[in-house]
């Protein structure tokens, strides 16, 4: 699975590479207008959002660490109790929120476009959970294989 993924997000980025000249051409239809550019923000959102990520890890690691000096090591079994009024409302947060709304609305439109109607499957959050987590890694080896080293697909 993981090389079929890689493979297909390869090939993605080669095809939006070789036919850059067809964004936003009406003649092409709903694959300029509309494919295209949602899978380019696509691309751009999920190196965002894993930069992101291990930025925000890395800082609380490293204040962690510094608290950790501070007090000296004093580990307590304390307990934090959840308080909404603390959660963070940033932005980012929000985007989260309309990106995740964006991808429920395409799968669902996507099953109108394919099936014919209107229909919505609970199994929907499972595949946003898992695909969440694993499809950024293959998102990034593609990106590492030819945005860094211009490597040549062996399929191509």
């Amino acid at each position: 699975l993981y090389k079929q993924r890689l493979r297909w997000i390869y090939g993605f980025i080669n095809n939006t590479i070789d036919y850059r000249g067809m964004f936003f051409r009406k003649k092409y239809g709903n694959f300029s207008l509309f494919t295209i550019p949602l899978n380019i923000i696509s691309v751009f959102a999920v190196a965002f959002l894993f930069g992101k990520i291990v930025y925000s890890f890395i800082d609380f690691i490293l204040e962690k660490i510094i608290q950790f000096q501070t007090i000296g090591f004093h580990l307590s079994p304390k307990f934090n109790i959840f308080d909404p009024f603390f959660i963070n409302t940033r932005s980012i947060f929000f985007v989260g929120i309309l990106l995740f709304i964006s991808i429920i609305f395409s799968i669902v439109f996507g099953r109108k476009m394919h099936e014919g109607k209107w229909s919505f499957s609970p199994n929907t959050f499972y595949y946003i959970l898992i695909f969440g987590i694993v499809g950024p890694l293959w998102l990034l080896k593609a990106l590492y294989n030819t945005v860094l080293f211009r490597k040549k697909p062996t399929w191509r």
